[in-house]
C-alpha cells in the first residue's frame, strides 16, 4: 500500500494476523473455521478499499472484494435498500 487512507487502521488491526490465529486455534470447529475465512475476506476487502481510496487501483476491485464478504442474504438486503423495485440481486 502507497500510504492509504485506511492503511493504519488496516496495520493497527493486524486483520489478516487475527484471522491466522483464529484458524490456528479453531481446533477443528467448523464454525471457527468460517469465521476465519470471513476475518480474511474482510482483511482483503479493507486492503482492496485502501488502495482504491489511494488511487492504487480501481474502485471495481474494492467493491468486488466487498461484495466477497456478504452473505446472499446480505446482499439481497442492500439490492432492496438501493434499488427501487427490486428483491433480486444482479450478481
Amino acid at each position: 500500500m502507497s500510504g492509504g487512507t485506511l492503511e493504519p487502521y488496516y496495520e493497527s488491526f493486524r486483520i489478516g494476523e487475527v484471522a491466522e490465529s483464529v484458524r490456528e486455534h479453531a481446533e477443528g470447529k467448523p464454525l471457527r473455521e468460517i469465521f476465519a475465512a470471513t476475518i480474511e475476506r474482510i482483511a482483503t476487502a479493507v486492503n482492496a478499499l485502501d488502495r482504491s481510496l489511494s488511487g492504487d487501483s480501481g474502485p471495481d476491485d474494492a467493491d468486488e472484494a466487498i461484495r466477497a464478504c456478504f452473505t446472499d442474504a446480505d446482499w439481497q438486503q442492500y439490492v432492496a435498500m438501493t434499488v427501487p423495485n427490486s428483491g433480486k440481486a444482479d450478481a
